[in-house]
């Protein structure tokens, strides 16, 4: 990252990723601390999350930012910090279970992350370069902060309740598993929107002052060509004046085409796992053949849970990767379609590699790597 907001916005996403794992270390460790309910504990499932988000918050600060350095760093991580529970904390034990689950944890955010990598060309990297640069100008601030962790703290609650709620309704409620779950999902989902929509506001005002990338003053760039480049008085940044055009809608139909055959993909993945179950539970007889149902069964609801997360997750990984991939591919070949209308542009004029949809007006660009370079 470089520039003032991005270093800011780097260090603030540092210091809250600090300040989890060492929440995450403390309640790990501190002596004879037992989360049970009804009989019915849940901390596979706690270290299942409770890893899984540490190892997403040292990839959002940057201190692992390859994806096999992150698991094997965060799997030395998860084992080191239960085998230390034995030995530093009174009344706590070692379970390898417990750290399976952690890995699993991990293992699905790993995946998610090469979900979210960088993908496409040049013009797929100007888009991703122009979130970036929203994200820094929104994060460097403390207020933005605060109203997420305020949104992320009532979804939690409201999460919580509304799947405890559902969770009465089943044959075999677990209360604190529910809650720990729709707390999470309500949590991060309503903390995800509020981002976004802070983030939307946040390019709508840069384009409008067309602030700098770099330390957000505001610039003149009246009359000069959407491929003019203009340097920042403040702190000396380059900046080409069609960075702070609008970026242009994906039209629906784009975006169901999209997802259509990633879908089919982890749909056929799911049903070869269901065909694979099935036919070993029709083998449980077989003494050459290990009892699948009866291994399930043996696992308890809380390791079960772990499991569907596991699946869900992977698939769920697969699904963004082959989406993400096919908008990327679009986004790079707008120059041919429309991205908002879907209008032929074959043999339409650019200016500086950029022009208008005739149809529609929205920007399309056709430019090179080296111009696309996030600077």
């Amino acid at each position: 990252m470089q520039g003032s907001l991005h270093r800011l916005a780097l260090r603030n996403i540092r210091l809250v990723a600090g300040f989890y794992l060492l929440v995450l270390i403390v309640m790990t460790h501190w002596p004879k601390l037992q989360i049970v309910t009804d009989g019915q504990p849940i901390d596979k499932l706690m270290h299942f999350i409770g890893f899984g988000l540490a190892a997403c918050a040292v990839h959002v600060a940057q201190w692992c930012v390859r994806w096999w350095v992150l698991l094997l760093v965060m799997f030395g991580f998860t084992f080191l910090d239960e085998v230390t529970q034995a030995t530093l904390s009174i009344g706590r034990v070692y379970s390898f279970a417990d750290i399976v689950a952690g890995w699993l944890g991990v293992l699905v955010v790993v995946a998610l992350a090469v979900a979210f990598r960088p993908m496409g060309g040049a013009c797929s990297r100007l888009r991703g370069q122009q979130w970036l640069d929203g994200a820094a100008s929104l994060l460097a601030r403390p207020s933005p902060w605060m109203i997420i962790f305020m949104s992320g703290a009532l979804g939690a609650l409201v999460g919580g309740v509304i799947l405890v709620t559902l969770d009465g309704y089943y044959p075999r409620p677990h209360p604190a598993r529910a809650m720990l779950l729709g707390g999470l999902v309500g949590s991060l989902g309503l903390a995800h929107w509020t981002f976004e929509g802070g983030l939307r506001r946040e390019l709508r005002l840069i384009r409008q002052q067309r602030r700098c990338a770099g330390c957000g003053a505001p610039q003149e760039a009246e009359g000069l060509s959407e491929d003019a480049m203009l340097s920042c008085p403040t702190c000396g940044r380059e900046n080409r004046v069609i960075d702070w055009a609008p970026q242009t809608p994906l039209s629906k139909g784009l975006l169901i085409h999209a997802i259509f055959r990633p879908l089919l993909t982890s749909g056929f993945c799911l049903l070869l796992l269901v065909v694979f179950w099935g036919v070993m539970v029709g083998f449980r007889n077989d003494p050459r053949v290990v009892d699948f149902d009866l291994w399930w069964r043996q696992m308890g609801y809380e390791s079960q849970a772990v499991m569907d997360l596991t699946v869900g997750g992977l698939l769920a990984a697969l699904t963004i990767n082959g989406f993400r991939r096919r908008v990327a591919k679009a986004v790079d070949l707008q120059a041919s379609r429309c991205l908002a209308c879907g209008q032929d542009l074959h043999g339409l004029p650019t200016s500086g590699g950029f022009g208008r949809c005739p149809e529609c007006g929205q920007w399309f660009s056709k430019i090179e790597s080296d111009v696309c370079s996030p600077s």
